[in-house]
């Protein structure tokens, strides 16, 4: 989760511009690898190579290709599915994928209204005793 607190994000900030700066003309792709591998090596050397280092470390990697997609790719690729049309134009399959969704909508809601209610009803006997 790259979301650290701001007093721990200043030093890195300032590696991250310069780098953003080496990388940000021509190909970047093997510049930056280099610079990810380079970190890797670092921090082996540091602390030695373990399967719990690269077990966190591919971790790392992992997490951030996911947030990644989730916060810049997915919602890029949805801009073009609604500019562009869809791809996926087989009615039954849409069909399907909308009923499955449309339950999933409805399970979340219902587990979030349970939640709230049982954080509510956990809570009661605390507001109760605040004389509010």
């Amino acid at each position: 989760m790259p979301y650290i607190p701001s007093d721990e994000r200043e030093d890195l900030d300032e590696i991250a511009k310069a780098l953003i700066t080496t990388l940000r003309n021509g190909n970047f792709r093997g510049r930056l690898n280099y610079f990810i591998s380079t970190v890797a090596q670092g921090l082996i050397e540091a602390n030695g190579v373990s399967y719990s280092f690269l077990n966190d470390f591919i971790g790392v990697l992992e997490c951030v290709k996911l947030e990644l997609y989730r916060r810049v790719a997915t919602p890029y690729e949805e801009d073009k599915r609604q500019e562009n049309g869809d791809v996926y134009v087989n009615k039954k399959v849409v069909s399907e994928l909308e009923i499955k969704m449309s339950k999933d909508r409805a399970n979340l809601q219902e587990f979030d209204r349970k939640i709230t209610q049982r954080i509510d009803n956990d809570n009661a006997p605390v507001l109760e005793s605040l004389d509010l």
